[in-house]
Protein backbone atom coordinates (compact mmCIF):
# COMPACT_ATOMS: atom_id res chain seq x y z
CA UNK A 1 0.00 0.00 0.00
CA UNK A 2 3.03 2.42 0.50
CA UNK A 3 4.37 1.60 -2.86
CA UNK A 4 1.11 2.19 -4.00
CA UNK A 5 0.61 5.90 -2.65
CA UNK A 6 4.39 6.65 -3.18
CA UNK A 7 3.60 5.94 -6.55
CA UNK A 8 0.56 7.99 -6.83
CA UNK A 9 2.41 10.91 -5.04
CA UNK A 10 5.58 10.41 -7.67
CA UNK A 11 2.76 10.47 -10.28
CA UNK A 12 1.17 13.32 -8.98
CA UNK A 13 3.78 15.97 -8.97
CA UNK A 14 5.23 14.14 -12.58
CA UNK A 15 2.34 15.43 -14.30
CA UNK A 16 1.29 18.87 -12.39
CA UNK A 17 2.87 21.68 -13.75
CA UNK A 18 4.09 23.88 -11.63
CA UNK A 19 1.89 26.16 -9.83
CA UNK A 20 1.66 29.88 -9.64
CA UNK A 21 0.21 32.09 -7.96
CA UNK A 22 -2.62 33.97 -9.83
CA UNK A 23 -3.34 37.97 -9.58
CA UNK A 24 -6.84 39.15 -9.02
CA UNK A 25 -7.99 41.68 -11.79
CA UNK A 26 -8.98 44.74 -10.14
CA UNK A 27 -12.72 45.05 -10.90
CA UNK A 28 -13.43 47.91 -13.21
CA UNK A 29 -14.73 51.21 -11.62
CA UNK A 30 -18.81 51.54 -12.90
CA UNK A 31 -18.77 53.70 -16.00
CA UNK A 32 -19.58 57.51 -15.38
CA UNK A 33 -22.15 58.96 -17.27
CA UNK A 34 -19.67 61.76 -18.86
CA UNK A 35 -16.24 63.34 -17.27
CA UNK A 36 -17.38 65.88 -15.31
CA UNK A 37 -16.55 70.11 -16.58
CA UNK A 38 -13.74 70.99 -13.99
CA UNK A 39 -12.61 73.96 -15.42
CA UNK A 40 -14.54 77.49 -15.18
CA UNK A 41 -12.65 79.38 -18.31
CA UNK A 42 -11.85 78.45 -21.49
CA UNK A 43 -10.07 80.22 -24.40
CA UNK A 44 -9.63 79.91 -28.04
CA UNK A 45 -7.69 81.82 -30.73
CA UNK A 46 -7.23 80.51 -34.30
CA UNK A 47 -6.10 81.95 -37.85
CA UNK A 48 -8.62 81.34 -40.35
CA UNK A 49 -8.58 81.91 -43.91
CA UNK A 50 -11.26 84.06 -45.80
CA UNK A 51 -11.98 82.43 -49.09
CA UNK A 52 -14.44 85.02 -51.29
CA UNK A 53 -13.90 87.98 -52.51
CA UNK A 54 -15.93 91.52 -51.40
CA UNK A 55 -15.75 93.43 -54.96
CA UNK A 56 -17.85 96.07 -55.12
CA UNK A 57 -18.09 99.91 -57.63
CA UNK A 58 -19.10 103.09 -56.57
CA UNK A 59 -20.67 105.98 -59.09
CA UNK A 60 -20.30 109.44 -57.80
CA UNK A 61 -21.21 112.85 -59.83
CA UNK A 62 -18.17 115.35 -59.69
CA UNK A 63 -18.20 118.99 -60.22
CA UNK A 64 -15.78 120.42 -62.51
CA UNK A 65 -15.37 123.47 -65.06
CA UNK A 66 -18.90 124.34 -64.01
CA UNK A 67 -20.04 120.81 -65.59
CA UNK A 68 -21.21 117.81 -63.84
CA UNK A 69 -18.90 114.86 -64.30
CA UNK A 70 -19.28 111.09 -63.34
CA UNK A 71 -16.83 109.38 -61.23
CA UNK A 72 -16.86 105.39 -61.36
CA UNK A 73 -14.54 103.35 -58.55
CA UNK A 74 -14.15 99.66 -59.05
CA UNK A 75 -12.63 98.08 -55.65
CA UNK A 76 -11.20 94.68 -55.86
CA UNK A 77 -11.10 93.44 -52.01
CA UNK A 78 -9.69 89.61 -52.16
CA UNK A 79 -9.50 87.08 -49.57
CA UNK A 80 -6.70 86.73 -46.94
CA UNK A 81 -6.26 85.79 -43.59
CA UNK A 82 -7.93 86.49 -40.61
CA UNK A 83 -7.30 85.84 -36.60
CA UNK A 84 -10.24 84.67 -34.15
CA UNK A 85 -10.11 84.67 -30.41
CA UNK A 86 -12.44 83.86 -27.56
CA UNK A 87 -13.22 83.41 -24.17
CA UNK A 88 -15.49 81.87 -22.26
CA UNK A 89 -16.76 81.15 -18.20
CA UNK A 90 -19.02 78.49 -17.29
CA UNK A 91 -21.94 80.27 -15.33
CA UNK A 92 -24.21 76.64 -14.50
CA UNK A 93 -23.09 72.92 -14.93
CA UNK A 94 -22.61 72.76 -18.84
CA UNK A 95 -23.71 76.01 -19.79
CA UNK A 96 -21.61 78.99 -20.33
CA UNK A 97 -20.94 82.69 -21.45
CA UNK A 98 -18.37 84.24 -23.50
CA UNK A 99 -17.02 87.02 -26.43
CA UNK A 100 -14.97 86.39 -29.23
CA UNK A 101 -13.64 88.81 -31.06
CA UNK A 102 -12.36 88.24 -35.49
CA UNK A 103 -10.14 90.55 -37.00
CA UNK A 104 -9.61 90.92 -40.64
CA UNK A 105 -7.24 93.03 -42.85
CA UNK A 106 -6.41 93.38 -46.84
CA UNK A 107 -5.16 95.87 -48.96
CA UNK A 108 -7.65 96.99 -51.77
CA UNK A 109 -6.93 97.85 -55.82
CA UNK A 110 -9.27 100.76 -56.66
CA UNK A 111 -10.02 101.43 -60.50
CA UNK A 112 -10.62 104.58 -60.83
CA UNK A 113 -12.58 105.51 -64.71
CA UNK A 114 -13.52 109.50 -64.32
CA UNK A 115 -16.11 111.16 -67.18
CA UNK A 116 -14.00 115.06 -66.51
CA UNK A 117 -15.60 117.80 -68.11
CA UNK A 118 -13.63 119.99 -70.46
CA UNK A 119 -12.48 123.08 -69.57
CA UNK A 120 -13.18 124.80 -72.72
CA UNK A 121 -16.22 122.99 -74.16
CA UNK A 122 -19.48 122.34 -72.84
CA UNK A 123 -20.62 118.45 -72.95
CA UNK A 124 -17.62 117.41 -74.26
CA UNK A 125 -16.03 115.05 -71.20
CA UNK A 126 -12.39 113.92 -71.39
CA UNK A 127 -11.76 110.36 -69.87
CA UNK A 128 -9.28 110.14 -66.93
CA UNK A 129 -8.74 106.24 -65.62
CA UNK A 130 -5.80 105.46 -62.37
CA UNK A 131 -5.81 102.96 -60.12
CA UNK A 132 -4.29 103.55 -56.19
CA UNK A 133 -3.74 100.62 -53.19
CA UNK A 134 -6.09 101.74 -50.14
CA UNK A 135 -6.97 99.10 -47.04
CA UNK A 136 -10.00 97.46 -45.36
CA UNK A 137 -10.27 96.53 -42.19
CA UNK A 138 -13.30 94.45 -40.61
CA UNK A 139 -14.08 93.54 -36.91
CA UNK A 140 -16.65 91.46 -35.72
CA UNK A 141 -17.18 91.21 -32.19
CA UNK A 142 -19.80 88.04 -31.25
CA UNK A 143 -21.61 87.30 -28.15
CA UNK A 144 -22.41 84.06 -27.32
CA UNK A 145 -24.26 81.45 -25.67
CA UNK A 146 -22.32 77.58 -25.06
CA UNK A 147 -23.68 74.18 -24.29
CA UNK A 148 -20.29 72.14 -23.37
CA UNK A 149 -20.38 68.54 -24.31
CA UNK A 150 -17.46 66.84 -22.89
CA UNK A 151 -17.00 63.54 -24.88
CA UNK A 152 -13.79 62.53 -22.39
CA UNK A 153 -11.01 64.03 -20.04
CA UNK A 154 -9.34 65.46 -23.32
CA UNK A 155 -12.27 66.45 -25.38
CA UNK A 156 -15.13 68.85 -24.94
CA UNK A 157 -17.26 69.36 -27.82
CA UNK A 158 -19.05 73.19 -27.32
CA UNK A 159 -22.54 74.03 -29.21
CA UNK A 160 -22.75 78.12 -29.40
CA UNK A 161 -24.51 80.61 -30.92
CA UNK A 162 -25.75 84.60 -30.63
CA UNK A 163 -25.23 87.66 -32.10
CA UNK A 164 -22.56 89.25 -33.57
CA UNK A 165 -21.81 92.52 -34.81
CA UNK A 166 -19.70 94.25 -37.24
CA UNK A 167 -17.40 97.13 -38.40
CA UNK A 168 -16.10 97.64 -41.95
CA UNK A 169 -13.55 100.03 -42.63
CA UNK A 170 -12.72 100.45 -46.41
CA UNK A 171 -10.77 103.69 -47.84
CA UNK A 172 -13.25 105.29 -50.44
CA UNK A 173 -12.38 107.21 -53.25
CA UNK A 174 -14.38 110.82 -53.50
CA UNK A 175 -12.00 113.19 -55.18
CA UNK A 176 -9.12 112.93 -57.29
CA UNK A 177 -6.65 115.39 -58.86
CA UNK A 178 -5.33 115.27 -62.51
CA UNK A 179 -2.93 117.27 -64.59
CA UNK A 180 -4.16 119.02 -67.74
Amino acid sequence: MKSLALLFVSLTFALCSAAEAQTRTPPRPAPSQRPAINERVFFSAGVLFQVNSNDFTDTATIRRNAENGQLETAYEVGGGLAFDASGSYLVWKNLAVGVGLTLFSASTKTTIDAQVPHPFFFNQPRSVTGEFDGDRKETAVHVQVKWLVPVSNKMLVTIFGGPSFFKVEQDIVNDFEYSE
